[in-house]
């Protein structure tokens, strides 16, 4: 049975569990092992529903929110995601720097194999060297991003991923006459997570400016 724990608020224990069965069926909602509620199925979940949490803490609202290549779990209380929810921006943020680290490492993979084990079909590809180079700039632009929070080498990350999958779809098309669609499809699926990045920075920066208003005036 999948389940996920969430704390109510950053640095706290996790209290809240939601589980369910198969694909969003019989889906539960408890906070300190006492039930709050259920989701009847997929359709109510992704219509999103609202407990009210005891104590005065507010309300609780679970819905699965379905894009394009992605579906998010969003656990919201009182409007803001949970710790550690699929709507967190330090979730968001993590897998968008993370993406940019999988792009080098599998770069620099094939690069290693194509030049130790001397594979000249990959070669002749223009992997190898070139690839080496690729997964250098991918993991600097990472690092980049994770450390300084940066929009703009985020942005070189996406830009250059997007202008490789073009030339990508138009070496395919030059090759055969027909698109490689398999790797279209990869490379949405990662750029899509990378998008959310960006708002996920935005949310960051201003949480700490917010904190850093509030320490001054305390």
């Amino acid at each position: 049975m999948p389940t996920r724990k969430f704390a109510l608020q950053k640095g706290e224990e996790a209290r809240l569990v939601i589980s369910w069965r198969g694909i969003w069926k019989d889906i539960r909602v408890l906070l300190d092992g006492e039930e709050l509620g259920t989701i009847g199925g997929s359709a109510e979940i992704k219509a999103g529903k609202e407990f009210t949490l005891p104590g005065r803490q507010g309300t609780l609202r679970v819905q699965l929110v379905q894009t394009f290549g992605s579906a998010e779990l969003q656990v919201l209380r009182n409007g803001q995601p949970l710790p550690g929810s699929g709507s967190d921006p330090e979730v968001q943020f993590k897998g968008a720097w993370g993406i940019l680290l999988f792009i080098a490492g599998l770069n620099l993979v094939i690069g290693l194999a194509t030049v130790v084990f001397e594979v000249e079909a990959l070669a002749r590809m223009g992997l190898g060297v070139g690839s080496l180079i690729v997964a250098v700039i991918y993991l600097g632009l990472a690092l980049v991003v994770r450390t300084y929070r940066s929009a703009i080498a985020l942005g070189v990350g996406i830009a250059l991923f997007a202008i490789d999958g073009l030339l990508t779809v138009a070496a395919g098309f030059e090759g055969t006459g027909t698109p490689p669609i398999g790797g279209v499809l990869m490379r949405v699926f990662l750029i899509l997570p990378m998008i959310k990045g960006f708002s996920a920075i935005r949310a960051l920066k201003a949480g700490e400016k917010g904190e850093g208003a509030a320490a001054r005036f305390e």
